[in-house]
């Protein structure tokens, strides 16, 4: 071979080598380019800029041109200030919504694509607590959003009032919540409803801290159907229950109430003229409240005096528990520039190992099935973890807020028309309770 060949040889298998090269990507050239940057904004409330921080870093190592910036709300003033400027169109793509919004406010959600995540409706269950799959997963199998954590009332106690009455354990059902009650609240003299000391913080509306979820749970755990037929229903009859028998949404609402009247001697425990239900308990003037998770940091924080612990709510049938769900949930904007990332964000923060980093820097209860598991090993967390897994939604109307001041004021009315034989109670009671389930109905 002639060095003339010789050379062209060389050139010739050089440019193949680089050809390949280039076509691999190994050199420039064929290299595809880098996807253009995008910025994600996310809304929420509740949840501090540092406590994301870190989340967002990890999801950039592997994302590096996708900007999120986190924005914390006022909870006060979210939902309106949310809707406004989605109205305007310049809302955030990612936002967070309370359980109780989802419906209302559903035309404001794009739900989950199939692709590119490849993440399907019969998956929810599996991964989540059930209740979160009852209100995120439509009839048409959308999925509306994705869920970090998923809270319940549970039972906070002073163990040194209990201890002082010869209580040994917390009550675990309503019977010896009522013995509890018997033995810890004190009257200033029997013909005074003035209380030195109460046994728990359970009967009023106005000074009992979300006693719209306590009055619910109990109508849920006495067999009440909370909505029926595309309606609030809290006043009807069950199936299978007697046209002849009270309904036991009406009788629910005479055992919350009894709690606060002075007639009803051995669990009278509670009234207008205490102080809120959780500053009581701080102060250590009533033995039981009821509470959710955030409510152990706010106690550990300003009253780290009182010896407290929690267990789940009592009930009514422990063969049948039930308790109201409480929580917010991550979801997408429709009018989201990237609803791909966005959502690819939310499924990554979902994962077990970003799950578990928020949930341990916040304190709240799992919604992840795996990690709800781990709880239960926590003495702390436990009895939330137990009562998500039956924890149970209902659908307020369009209008969340007015569903909760309906409650107040059945409360309230309730509590002026005690007194009299039963069947005269549960006649007055039942106008009561329909009249707010009308008004309820009437922005369903």
């Amino acid at each position: 071979m002639t060095t003339g060949l010789k050379i062209a040889f060389v050139v010739f298998v050089g440019l193949i080598v680089i050809f390949f090269l280039i076509f691999f990507g190994i050199l420039p050239g064929r290299r595809e380019p880098p996807p253009p940057a995008v910025t994600l904004e996310f809304w929420g409330a509740g949840d501090a800029q540092n406590l994301w921080s870190g989340i967002i870093t990890s999801y950039k190592e592997t994302n590096p041109h996708v900007a999120i910036e986190y924005r914390e709300i006022d909870e006060e003033t979210y939902e309106e200030y949310l809707v406004n400027r989605l109205a305007e169109n310049q809302g955030p793509d990612i936002f967070m919504l309370k359980n109780s919004w989802i419906e209302k406010h559903k035309d404001k959600i794009s739900p989950l694509p199939q692709t590119p995540l490849n993440f399907f409706p019969k998956d929810f269950r599996r991964i989540f607590v059930d209740v979160t799959a009852d209100d995120l997963v439509t009839s048409k199998s959308d999925i509306l959003g994705l869920p970090l954590y998923v809270d319940t009332p549970a039972l906070f106690y002073n163990k040194d009032m209990l201890n002082n009455a010869g209580i040994l354990n917390p009550p675990k059902n309503w019977e010896e919540f009522k013995d509890a009650i018997s033995r810890i609240a004190k009257r200033s003299s029997e013909d005074d409803t003035t209380l030195d000391q109460a046994g728990a913080a359970i009967g009023t509306a106005n000074n009992v801290q979300r006693s719209f979820d306590i009055l619910s749970t109990i109508m849920m755990q006495t067999g009440t159907q909370m909505v029926r037929g595309g309606e609030v229903n809290f006043d009807g009859l069950p199936p299978g229950y007697d046209d002849t028998a009270v309904a036991p949404g009406i009788d629910a609402v005479r055992f919350y109430t009894d709690f606060a009247y002075a007639g009803k001697e051995g669990i009278y425990t509670w009234n207008d003229s205490m102080p809120d239900s959780m500053e009581a308990f701080m102060q250590g003037r009533v033995a039981m409240v009821f509470g959710y998770s955030y409510h152990m940091q706010q106690i550990q924080s300003k009253a780290p005096q009182v010896n407290f612990g929690v267990v789940s709510i009592p009930q009514v049938d422990p063969n049948r528990p039930a308790t109201s769900a409480n929580y917010w949930i991550e979801g997408v904007s429709r009018k989201a520039a990237a609803k791909n990332y966005s959502w690819d964000f939310l499924n990554f923060i979902t994962q077990e190992e970003q799950a578990k980093a928020y949930l341990e820097r916040t304190g709240k209860p799992a919604a992840l099935k795996s990690l709800v598991q781990q709880q239960l090993q926590n003495e702390i967390l436990k009895p939330f973890a137990t009562q998500a897994t039956y924890a149970k939604s209902w659908y307020h109307g369009t209008n969340p807020a007015l569903a909760e001041s309906v409650f107040r004021d059945m409360i309230n009315e309730s509590l002026q028309s005690k007194g009299g034989r039963l069947s005269e109670e549960r006649s007055r009671l039942q106008g009561i309770v329909v009249r707010a389930r009308a008004r309820i109905n009437s922005e369903y």
